[in-house]
C-alpha cells in the first residue's frame, strides 16, 4: 500500500465520498447498511475482496499504527469515514466489527510485538476473519467461571472444552479464547487467553439455527487442540486482565466507538425514521394520531442517541469519564433497538406477521423484530451493563462475591 501524503479532513472526506460512490452499493429501503452475517462462501469471498480494495485505498485501519499497516490518523478521520459510509452496504463491515474493533484492538493493547506483526496486517487486508470465544454452554454471565481448559504438555498446550453463541465462528480463521490453565487458584487468577487457529485439528464447529432462520451463532468443541507458547496473549495466568481489555473493546464497539469502520444502530439511525414514515404511508395510516406519535418517539430516539454517543465517547477520549462509559451508550442503544422494532411492527400490522413468499419486505420486518430481542443479551446483558455503570462509573458498592479467595477447584458448580 502506497504511503499517503498528509491530508486534511475535507480532502479525506472528498476522497472517501468518491471511492464509496464508485465501489460500494447504496443500502436498499429499510436496510441497516451493516452486514452482520455470512450466508455463503461467495459472500465471504466478496467481503474479503472488498476489504482488500478498501485497504489499498487507505480506508482500512484509519486510526491504526502505521507500523502494522494502518493509516495512523486521528479519530476525526474515522468519524468522517463513518459519516460518508452511512447508507452504503459494505461487505467489509464483517471485518470492521469483531475482527477489527475487538480482536485487533485487543492485540494492539495486549499482544506481543511478534503477534502484532504477524496478525494485524492480515486483519486489515481481509486475509483473516476473527471471532471471540467467550460464552460456555453452562456458564451464564459468569465468564470468569469458565471450564474450558488448556493443559500444558511440554512446550505446548492442549485445549479442551466447549464455547457457544460465537457469532460467525463457522467462517472464522482465528479466535481469541480464554481457557483455564490453573484450577488451584481463585477463578480470576487461573485463566490464560489464547489465539486459536480455527482450522486446527480437534476443532469442531456446529452452527446453531436461530429464531430468524439464520445460523450465524455457533457452538465449538475442542478436543486436545495443540497450541504453542506463541499463541498465548499476555502472560500465562493473566488471561482475565487481557479478557477484560477485550470486553472493554466489545462494549466500545457496541456503543459506536470501535476503530474498525462503519458503525450503525437502529437506535440512532435517522434514515430509519424515513422508513417508518414510508411504511405508514404505504399502509394509509400516516395521518393516524397514534401512529404519528409513535413515529415522533422514534424520531426523538434517532436524534438523542447520536448526541449521547458522541458526548460519552468524547468524555472518555478526554479522560473525563472511565472507558466503562461505553456501557451507558450500549444500554440506551439496545433499548432503542427493541423499542423501534416494536414501533415498526405496530405500524406494519398484519404485514409484519404474515406475508407472501415473494414479499421480502414482510420477511425483513419480522426478522428485524425477532432479531431485536437479542439486543439486550449480546455483547453483555443489560443487567451486566447496569452493574458496570453502578460500580465502575457511579462508584456504588460492588455486589458480594462469595467465592473470592477460594481455589476454583473447591467451588461447587452445577456442571
Amino acid at each position: 500500500m502506497a504511503e499517503r501524503e498528509t491530508q486534511t479532513l475535507e480532502e479525506f472526506r472528498s476522497r472517501a465520498r468518491a471511492w464509496l460512490a464508485e465501489n460500494a452499493t447504496r443500502a436498499g429501503e429499510g436496510s441497516s447498511a451493516l452486514v452482520t452475517g455470512l450466508e455463503s462462501d461467495e459472500e465471504l469471498a466478496e467481503a474479503r475482496a472488498f476489504q482488500a480494495r478498501q485497504y489499498e485505498a487507505g480506508f482500512s485501519g484509519i486510526t491504526w499504527p502505521k507500523e502494522y499497516g494502518g493509516q495512523g490518523l486521528s479519530t476525526l478521520f474515522q468519524r468522517v469515514w463513518n459519516e460518508e459510509a452511512t447508507g452504503y452496504e459494505l461487505p467489509s463491515s464483517i471485518f470492521a466489527g469483531v475482527t477489527h474493533s475487538i480482536m485487533g484492538r485487543t492485540l494492539l493493547d495486549q499482544g506481543s510485538e511478534e503477534q502484532k506483526q504477524q496478525f494485524i496486517p492480515g486483519m486489515l487486508r481481509g486475509d483473516h476473519l476473527w471471532v471471540q470465544l467467550l460464552s460456555e454452554p453452562d456458564g451464564g454471565s459468569d465468564l470468569a467461571g469458565l471450564t474450558t481448559r488448556a493443559v500444558q504438555d511440554g512446550d505446548r498446550w492442549l485445549l479442551s472444552g466447549s464455547k457457544v453463541w460465537s457469532s460467525g465462528a463457522a467462517a472464522a480463521d482465528y479466535a481469541l479464547c480464554p481457557a483455564r490453565t490453573n484450577w488451584d487458584v481463585e477463578k480470576h487468577a487461573g485463566i490464560t487467553l489464547f489465539i486459536v487457529p480455527m482450522k486446527s485439528p480437534g476443532v469442531t464447529i456446529l452452527p446453531l439455527r436461530q429464531i430468524t432462520g439464520s445460523a450465524e451463532f455457533c457452538q465449538e468443541y475442542f478436543d486436545d487442540v495443540e497450541l504453542g507458547p506463541e499463541h498465548v496473549v499476555g502472560a500465562v495466568g493473566n488471561g482475565w486482565r487481557v479478557t477484560q481489555t477485550l470486553l472493554m473493546h466489545e462494549r466500545n464497539m457496541a456503543a459506536g466507538g470501535g476503530m474498525g469502520g462503519l458503525v450503525t444502530a437502529q437506535g440512532g439511525r435517522t434514515g430509519a425514521v424515513d422508513d417508518l414514515i414510508a411504511l405508514a404511508r404505504t399502509k394509509g395510516i400516516d395521518h393516524d394520531p397514534h401512529i404519528r406519535q409513535l413515529i415522533g418517539e422514534a424520531a426523538v430516539m434517532a436524534r438523542v442517541y447520536p448526541a449521547l454517543s458522541t458526548r460519552v465517547l468524547d468524555l472518555v477520549a478526554a479522560g473525563r469519564l472511565a472507558p466503562h462509559g461505553a456501557s451507558v451508550i450500549k444500554l440506551v442503544r439496545d433499548a432503542n433497538t427493541q423499542r423501534r422494532a416494536e414501533i415498526t411492527m405496530r405500524i406494519a400490522g398484519g404485514n409484519g406477521i404474515v406475508w407472501e413468499r415473494d414479499d421480502a419486505a414482510g420477511m425483513n420486518l419480522a426478522n428485524d423484530y425477532l432479531g431485536s430481542r437479542s439486543a439486550t443479551i449480546v455483547g453483555g446483558t443489560a443487567q451486566i451493563q447496569r452493574n458496570i455503570i453502578g460500580e465502575r462509573i457511579l462508584g456504588l458498592p460492588r455486589e458480594p462475591q462469595l467465592d473470592r479467595g477460594i481455589p476454583f477447584s473447591q467451588i461447587r458448580r452445577s456442571r
